[in-house]
């Protein structure tokens, strides 16, 4: 039989220094989405891609415990898309157009009005030819 030899330890919160916090589970999202959606007919293939990501919790205080102390990312709503055609069965031709909404990360204290910081990485396209041989 298996008996656990490891040493417990219990805080009692109203005898000690530690304080306890209400609060969201740091670095986890409330919400993460990932669809797409795609069609293929004989040499042309598509796809649609959208990624949906909701507030994260990144940043606690350790000096209050006043919930307008801590930091967030906010949430964003992000659209791909690719395309291929096959010309021969040597050659195709490839198009990805990447943040099609043109998302940006944003970082916020307290509320999503009270911006920390804004990375906008903007819209891309990439074309390129494809050779098998």
């Amino acid at each position: 039989m298996y008996k656990d030899v490891r040493p417990t330890m219990a805080v009692d919160f109203d005898k000690s220094y530690f304080a306890e916090t209400k609060s969201r589970m740091p670095s986890q999202v409330d919400y993460t989405t990932n669809a797409w959606l795609g069609y293929e007919f004989k040499g042309f293939s598509g796809r649609l891609s959208m990624a949906y990501q909701g507030t994260r919790l990144t940043g606690i205080n350790t000096t209050s415990n006043k919930i307008g102390y801590n930091t967030y990312t906010d949430s964003y709503l992000r659209f791909d898309a690719t395309a291929k055609q096959r010309i021969n069965k040597f050659v195709s031709v490839l198009l990805n157009l990447n943040n099609i909404t043109n998302a940006a990360e944003k970082g916020y204290r307290y509320r999503s009005n009270y911006l920390t910081y804004k990375n906008i990485y903007g819209f891309s396209i990439d074309l390129g030819l494809e050779l098998n041989f």
